[in-house]
């Protein structure tokens, strides 16, 4: 199937996109990791108009925003966003489903040129840490995520998008355990009852075992980190079968030794 093969167009129309939304998303599925500069060149779409386009593209989990060395990137996220946001477009129109399968199809092409290689993203500033965040909801082993805890998102990324990203774990069923040196009381960073009782459990590990000064986060095939600091706010993924394993296996050990709370 082609890039420009008109049911694909018609399928991302019907997703809700628009003219410009599909240029922008099409070249950026054909140039691989690109700055809007490099898309409005290869589309004709002036720089502004691009950079707009990618934003809608952003909010809708359709691309991602990779900084590094103080210039943006995006590249297009994987197949399963379209058909989500596909599915959610099925309330409006139910025709939809039938035309589902070969938009999922093709963009899996990309899944498959990617799959062997290691992928590391870079993540700058307050917004590239919530970036970070949001990646986790697409925890798809068991629906959870792991890591090491220094700070809440509150303190991080701001109380409004902490709490934003915390119903959705309840929304999307994700469940997370972290090891914390200490914790604060959950009722004191977090309005969401059910996010305390059921998505989320805490232990406690001494200092003089491990001090952490920095989050982490294991999911899929994915280790993830970011670290705070005054002015300097900076994260990573890295996108590596065997680096996760060996920290996923890590974080178990821990947690088996640290105090459950």
């Amino acid at each position: 199937m082609g890039v420009n093969n008109e049911h694909v167009v018609a399928t991302l129309k019907k997703v809700g996109l628009n003219e410009k939304e599909i240029s922008v998303y099409l070249s950026l599925f054909n140039l691989g990791k690109s700055t809007p500069h490099m898309i409005s060149q290869d589309t004709g779409i002036n720089r502004t108009t691009v950079y707009r386009q990618l934003e809608g593209l952003e909010k809708l989990g359709l691309v991602v925003r990779i900084l590094d060395q103080n210039k943006t990137w995006f590249e297009v996220t994987d197949a399963s966003s379209v058909e989500r946001l596909a599915k959610q477009r099925l309330i409006e129109a139910e025709s939809l489903q039938s035309e589902l399968g070969q938009i999922v199809e093709f963009l899996q092409q990309s899944d498959k040129l990617i799959a062997s290689s290691t992928t590391v993203k870079y993540f700058r500033g307050k917004e590239g840490l919530r970036q970070l965040l949001w990646n986790t909801l697409k925890a798809g082993v068991r629906n959870e995520v792991v890591g090491l805890g220094y700070r809440t998102w509150n303190e991080d990324v701001g109380e409004k998008f902490a709490e934003n990203l915390r119903k959705e774990y309840i929304a999307r069923k994700v469940y997370s355990r972290e090891i914390l040196n200490r914790l604060p009381p959950i009722k004191e960073f977090t309005k969401h009852k059910l996010y305390g009782e059921k998505h989320y459990k805490a232990a406690l590990i001494d200092e003089t075992v491990l001090k952490i000064r920095y989050d982490t986060y294991i999911y899929n095939d994915v280790f993830a980190f970011y670290y705070v600091r005054n002015n300097e706010l900076f994260g990573v993924e890295i996108h590596n079968k065997e680096i996760t394993g060996s920290q996923k296996q890590i974080f178990e050990i821990l947690w088996n030794m640290a105090k459950k709370l």
